[in-house]
């Protein structure tokens, strides 16, 4: 049978199966027809409902009104009448009074209050005695109202009050103002109950009266409710009708009884929904009787369709099993693997032409479960067979890795994977498998991990720090000795942070560096390997130190992928460095600058003086007698007697200065920053520092248990009087010493005048 025949009786089948659901359908449409239905004429007596209590309420609220609009004027006139006679007689009120509350039901008292809110008078007097001359100011409410209505000249309202006779009440505060001043107010006392009661009572007695309960609030409190309203469900509408009474707001609300309700709702929702629920049930039941008896003549054909779709499927699944078994012989063949299958209650094994190759056998030869099993090298023999009857049994799957002995000798890994297929029953009938020879992968593997490992060993026996970069900077790895220097605990703390951020962020100075800046990323960005010996590291407690750096691009598939650093700790290297261009420039006995160094600090000294005009002077000293000590006691006194002349020395100039050692017992001071005097002042202070530098020479010096006793000759020259360069001011400076050892020594002289500046206290 052609497929489009067997399309078609399914799609029959299909048609008698949502057939068998029609009367169903049809009955529950009618259903929700007549729901809706219902639910139209529910909800229309809903809204008749909602419309008369609004027109009650509203009705309710007009007739408030309309009794507040007949009363409130008459009472302002009373007021008026006041003010005009400038205060009527007590009988008169009394009178005019009585006969406004004969004509004003629900009114209890009218009473007069002077500015003092003291009631003066009150209609009518007979059971009002307690409101006599009470003082209305004792309770706020009443209060408010009474100033409001005098401060503004209208009439004013309390809210609910509890009145002196008992009950709920409202007062009207009417100001009496006789010439335009303010004397006192006319109050109006209602008793809430009594005048609603007489409001509600005369309505038409051709409205439904009895239909409704009446509530009233004024704001938020009650003030009026009918016997039984708590009795009644609240009817649900959202509708308030409210009544104004001078600047207030009355709300007023009503609920239908059960006699009204049941005498306005119609009863033709119900009878319609019972009709259309029987009606539904007898067209369900017609449809029904007419499905079945077209269903049974379908019924005759279902096997033969059945067993037609039944033989185009398996058509359909045995060409897609041919599908799949040609798809997996090339994927077998394309991945060299090798398939077999194990008829286990036989022994048999059926191989593919790969899975001969792989077992090193002639194609075609015949091979059962002990053929394999002879193969595997007798190390993995046990455990592949404990495998595989875990896998037959059920308890395990079988994916293994073992080794085999070809019949040549050779020995391969082979990796190998099946499934176990069952009978009904569950017991195990074939085990089918996939084989593949990874013994190239593992020895890749194997070969990767012991360079890995060799790399690893490199890197943690070295002792210097090495540590990569990807191209945004992050650390990608870092050896033992590079967490040690940057001070972090491990080297894996290191790893995914930007090494930039963290150890090279700025220079020795602590001035920023920013990326640009950064020499180790020209290894990645320039393509090109950077060494760097004048920079500084940062340690991760934010300390640094100088390194020697090198850094070298780092490449992954022909691309640059980032940088490999190498650095080392060079501070003892700087030390050294240091130490060795200071012993160049000082001397080794005295610790004092060398004649090289002094020349260079004197040009500096003499620079600064041309550009600030100001005096440089230079003072050569050279010891009297510092031979005798040498003589007498030996060179290594001497070497004593030297050091403390420097120290001497050093402490008679300032900081600023310069004292240094040219000859053996010659020496040399700077002094800088002299400021120039037309009066020669300058000279007496250099004249100051010379003098006190001989008499500093001149003290004892002891040794051992003697004491040595050594003079100082001085000469002096300045800057520019007696030269422009350093080499004639040292000249001049000398040639005035020699002048002051030909006249005596142990004194100090200026240049060319030295026999007028010797200072004579340093010859004592």
């Amino acid at each position: 049978m052609s497929e489009r025949n067997i399309t078609f009786s399914a799609q029959e089948t299909d048609k008698k199966g949502s057939g068998s659901a029609l009367p169903v359908l049809a009955g529950v449409v009618l259903c929700l027809l007549t729901l809706a239905l219902w639910r139209t004429l529910e909800l229309q007596g809903q809204t008749n409902l909602d419309n008369l209590i609004r027109t009650e309420e509203d009705f309710l609220a007009s007739h408030i009104e309309a009794d507040l609009r007949s009363r409130l004027p008459a009472i302002r006139r009373l007021a008026r009448s006041l003010e005009n006679s400038r205060g009527l007689l007590r009988d008169e009120f009394a009178g005019e009074a009585e006969a406004l509350m004969g004509d004003s039901p629900g009114l209890q008292a009218l009473e007069m209050i002077g500015r003092d809110y003291i009631v003066r008078w009150i209609v009518p007097a007979g059971g009002n005695e307690q409101a006599m001359n009470l003082d209305l100011s004792f309770e706020k409410n009443r209060l408010e109202a009474a100033t409001r209505a005098l401060a503004t000249g209208k009439p004013a309202l309390t809210r609910p009050v509890d009145l002196v006779q008992g009950g709920k009440g409202l007062l009207v505060f009417f100001p009496v103002s006789p010439g335009g001043k303010p004397e006192g107010c006319l109050v109006a006392v209602f008793r809430i109950r009594d005048w609603l009661d007489y409001v509600f009572s005369i309505r038409d007695p051709r409205e439904q009266q009895n239909g409704f309960l009446i509530s009233v609030s004024f704001g938020p409190e009650l003030v009026y409710q009918q016997p039984g309203w708590d009795d009644l469900a609240a009817h649900d509408n959202s509708f308030v009708s409210r009544a104004t009474f001078l600047d207030s707001i009355l709300e007023i609300r009503v609920r239908p009884t059960t006699d009204f309700i049941r005498k306005n709702v119609s009863l033709l929702p119900g009878l319609l929904a019972v009709s259309g629920f029987l009606f539904s049930l007898l067209a369900a039941f017609i449809i029904s009787l007419y499905r079945k008896s077209r269903s049974d003549a379908i019924r005759a054909n279902e096997a033969r369709w059945t067993l037609e779709a039944e033989i185009c499927r398996r058509k359909k699944i045995e060409r897609e099993l041919q599908q799949s078994l040609d798809r997996m012989e090339l994927a077998t063949r394309a991945a060299e693997m090798g398939l077999w299958t194990w008829d286990i209650g036989s022994g048999r094994l059926e191989w593919n032409e790969r899975m001969y190759r792989l077992m090193g056998m002639p194609p075609g030869s015949e091979t059962t479960l002990q053929t394999w099993l002879d193969l595997i090298h007798p190390d993995d023999l046990e455990r592949t067979e404990v495998l595989v009857r875990k896998a037959v049994r059920g308890t395990a799957d079988f994916d293994a890795r073992f080794r085999i002995i070809r019949p040549d000798g050779s020995v391969r890994t082979i990796m190998s994977a099946a499934k176990v297929e069952r009978d009904a029953d569950g017991k195990a009938v074939f085990m089918t498998g996939l084989n593949r020879d990874v013994t190239d992968s593992i020895l890749s593997e194997e070969a990767l991990k012991k360079s890995e490992e060799r790399v690893l060993l490199l890197l943690n026996s070295t002792g210097e720090a090495i540590y990569g970069i990807d191209l945004d900077g992050n650390c990608t790895f870092a050896n033992p000795a590079c967490a040690r220097m940057l001070g972090s605990p491990t080297a894996e703390a290191l790893l995914g942070k930007n090494m930039h951020r963290l150890i090279h962020h700025s220079f020795p100075d602590g001035k920023p560096m920013s990326p640009e800046e950064c020499r180790i990323y020209q290894a990645f960005r320039g393509g090109r390997p950077a060494h760097v010996e004048d920079e500084v590291l940062w340690r991760l407690d934010g300390s640094s130190f100088p390194v020697e750096y090198w850094s070298y691009p780092q490449i992954a598939n022909g691309e640059v992928a980032g940088a490999v650093v190498t650095f080392i700790d060079i501070t003892e290297r700087k030390k050294t460095e240091e130490r060795i261009r200071h012993m160049a420039t000082h001397d080794g006995l005295t610790d004092l600058p060398t004649l090289q160094l002094s020349r260079d600090r004197l040009a500096m000294a003499l620079g600064s003086s041309r550009r600030n005009r100001t005096l440089t002077a230079v003072l050569f000293l050279d010891l009297d007698g510092f031979k005798t000590v040498n003589d007498t006691w030996g060179h290594d006194a001497g070497d004593l007697v030297l050091r403390e002349v420097a120290r001497r020395l050093r402490s008679a100039v300032r900081e600023t200065d310069t004292v240094a050692r040219i000859g053996g017992d010659e020496f040399l001071l700077i002094i800088t920053d002299l400021q120039p005097s037309v009066t020669g002042e300058e000279k007496a202070e250099i004249a100051e520092i010379a003098g006190k530098t001989v008499r500093l020479v001149a003290q004892p010096y002891v040794v051992g248990d003697s004491e040595a006793a050594i003079g100082a000759s001085v000469g002096i020259a300045l800057y520019p009087g007696d030269g422009e360069s350093a080499d004639s001011l040292i000249k001049q400076a000398d040639e005035a010493m020699y002048e002051v050892k030909k006249h005596g020594k142990n004194g100090f002289a200026f240049a060319g005048q030295a026999d007028a500046d010797r200072d004579p206290a340093a010859e004592c």
